[in-house]
């Protein structure tokens, strides 16, 4: 996936058409949008992860944003009302959320009810797990 600037992202569009495509693909959906607008305006000490990073090559998985040194990533899980709970209600998501246990990933999940209802809270535990895995003291913030 391409790397964007967050003053890509602020501005919501690059300069020319290609930049315009290259920032809505990195976006991704509209749950997805509104964790990166919540990073930008809350966690600017925060850097800007990878986008559908793939932390195994055993099988397909992807996390839709990662900061793969620290090992932290995040889940924007849609579809909560959907019948079922939608997809990441299965199985096959909670073997991808073992696996990457295993693996020493620290994988936060954010609904798009939490980060609507509380961006601030949402970053601040990005925050939390960033400064836990790189071995460095907590912040007690939320």
């Amino acid at each position: 996936m391409t790397k964007i600037t967050r003053s890509q992202i602020r501005r919501g569009q690059g300069r020319t058409k290609h930049d315009a495509q290259t920032v809505a693909e990195w976006l991704g959906s509209e749950l997805e949008a509104s964790f990166v607008a919540a990073l930008c305006l809350h966690g600017n000490d925060i850097p800007l992860p990878t986008r559908e990073h793939r932390f195994t090559l055993q099988r397909r998985w992807r996390f839709d944003f990662a900061w793969p040194t620290q090992r932290v990533a995040v889940e924007i899980d849609g579809g909560q009302w959907m019948a079922k709970g939608g997809r990441h209600a299965r199985d096959s998501d909670r073997e991808k959320m073992n696996e990457a246990s295993l693996l020493g990933w620290c994988v936060l999940r954010f609904s798009g009810e939490m980060l609507l209802n509380d961006p601030v809270g949402c970053i601040g535990t990005v925050r939390r797990a960033l400064h836990r895995q790189s071995g460095g003291d907590m912040p007690n913030e939320k």
